[in-house]
């Protein structure tokens, strides 16, 4: 059975989400490899797996609408 980790890291110090570039982090590994990282912005949510340069990102909006489908 994999060994999972996840940690979070509040970047800046800050957890009010409404100042412009404020974000958490969630990394995510499996077995001591990074499988990718997770971010919740005031407006965006992004999902960047290992070895992808860009995050697929989403709107609070329609993240919440994905989350409520797939439910």
């Amino acid at each position: 059975m994999a060994n999972h980790r996840t940690t979070m890291r509040i970047e800046r110090g800050s957890v009010d989400l409404q100042s412009k570039g404020e974000r958490i982090k969630f990394m995510f590994s499996a077995d001591g490899e990074k499988l990718g990282e997770f971010y919740i912005s005031a407006a965006t949510v992004a999902f960047k797996p290992k070895n992808k340069h860009k995050p697929k990102k989403w709107s609070i909006t329609q993240f919440v609408k994905m989350l409520e489908e797939n439910s």
